[in-house]
């Protein structure tokens, strides 16, 4: 492959080429994403779990209960003319007790309620880090697909450069058989040949690692690229506004601050009663049938209410409150810095892009100019004006500026796909199909 002609080398990366977009598509269901998925999904669930708490809770309850000795009273004086020191069987030597419970938390001091709305937070926040991960993985997508485009024109570059030293090598072979060139002039034409044929070998291989990389963040077989789509930025004054309001990463922390206010919340149902009603279908027997035992009625149906009150825990409400209440200051603070980096990095991001324009048509007029001094020099050689020297260093400073051209190329779209991530993946995902 690294013998073939640059245009059939450039076809077949065109050939099933697959595009930025298809790609972006893809990792949608790739294994990095799905775990983010999965972690989303139990974390809805454990919200429909902890909704559970508002709803009463029926129990069916069965047991069975076998005494080593029976179950007497001993009379101590006479009881109903039954003299002293006789005992009296009070039940069944062998128990048995079925009962259907209803019992309904009628007030928890608030632990209940603060559960719900801790556990909806946390599905909240874990769905805003699924965001965050797909925000991730375009970034990663991105600067890695940029990355492999540049690699692709490095190629470019490299066999044009290699092109015109296998041309100008072969016309150095015929002037030194004709004693018009030195030796040294032509070893030194051979080992520039050499030279930028390793060039090619390294930034092939630059382009198969691209393609691996790429292969592993789509969860798809990558073998080769499409030219870089274009990229419609929002303006510059909406798009700080925007990603405050939108960014999901920056959701997740203020998702953070909402559950240290519910964990404090639930601390404080430490000072509170817990109220509980009740109520009860029940019977007992010495039979699995529950007919009764001969000592004692058998239908144990009952209803009440239970009322519980903590003294004392060792302070441990006193603390859960306090660690709920530095949490929550800490949650705010971390919001608000966040808020100041978010609106640092798109200022910092708009600034490189533009600077980036800049390195790009600065590269594009360097590589017309190494175009017309190559083709200068090129002419010279053949009419034995300039020597290999002069030659070798032509072809490699074109090479070299077109290079520069690819990498400013490939970084400029990076930082603007950057640019849009930062906003948030929704305004990138809706770019890339404008």
């Amino acid at each position: 492959m690294r013998s073939l002609p640059t245009a059939v080398l450039l076809a077949g990366m065109m050939l099933n080429a697959q595009t930025l977009s298809e790609l972006v598509d893809a990792s949608r269901t790739a294994p990095l994403l799905k775990a983010a998925a999965a972690r989303s999904a139990a974390a809805e669930a454990q919200h429909g779990a902890a909704e559970g708490g508002n709803y009463p809770s029926l129990d069916a309850r069965f047991s069975g209960t076998y005494f080593k000795e029976q179950p007497v009273v001993y009379l101590q004086s006479s009881f109903a003319g039954v003299p002293p020191g006789t005992t009296l069987q009070t039940q069944s030597q062998q128990l048995y007790f079925g009962a259907l419970k209803l019992t309904y938390p009628l007030f928890t001091g608030f632990a209940i309620s603060a559960g719900i709305e801790t556990a909806k937070i946390e599905a909240m926040k874990a769905r805003l880090e699924e965001a965050d991960a797909r925000r991730n993985l375009y970034l990663r997508l991105v600067q890695t697909y940029a990355g492999a485009i540049a690699a692709e024109q490095l190629i470019r570059a490299d066999d044009e450069a290699l092109a015109s030293m296998e041309r100008s090598y072969a016309k150095a072979e015929g002037f030194y058989a004709k004693g018009l060139l030195t030796e040294s002039d032509l070893l030194r034409i051979k080992a520039d040949r050499i030279a930028v044929s390793a060039a090619g070998i390294r930034d092939r291989n630059r382009y198969e690692t691209a393609l691996q990389q790429l292969s592993y963040l789509s969860d798809t077989n990558v073998t080769s690229v499409a030219p870089l789509p274009y990229l419609k930025s929002p303006e510059p004054q909406n798009m700080i506004a925007t990603a405050l309001a939108n960014r999901p990463d920056l959701k997740a922390l203020k998702a953070e601050l909402h559950l240290a206010r519910e964990q404090e919340r639930s601390a404080e149902s430490g000072y509170y009663p817990t109220v509980a009603l009740f109520g009860q279908l029940a019977s007992q027997g010495d039979t699995w049938e529950l007919n009764g035992d001969g000592y004692t009625n058998k239908d144990k149906s009952a209803a009440g209410f239970e009322v519980t009150y903590n003294l004392f825990s060792g302070n441990k409400t006193r603390h859960e409150r306090e660690a709920a209440r530095q949490a929550q200051l800490g949650a705010g603070w971390a919001v608000s810095a966040y808020e100041k980096q978010i609106r640092t990095d798109i200022r910092s991001s708009l600034l490189t892009a533009d600077s980036l324009e800049g390195e790009c048509d600065a590269a594009r007029a360097r590589v017309a100019a190494e175009e017309a001094y190559a083709a200068q020099v090129e002419g010279q050689f053949e009419a034995q004006l300039a020597d290999a020297d002069l030659l070798g260093r032509a072809i490699a400073a074109l090479a070299k500026a077109r290079s520069e051209l690819a990498v400013a190329e490939a970084r400029l779209y990076a930082e603007r796909a950057v640019l849009l991530l930062q906003v948030g993946p929704e305004t990138f995902e809706a770019a890339l199909k404008e």
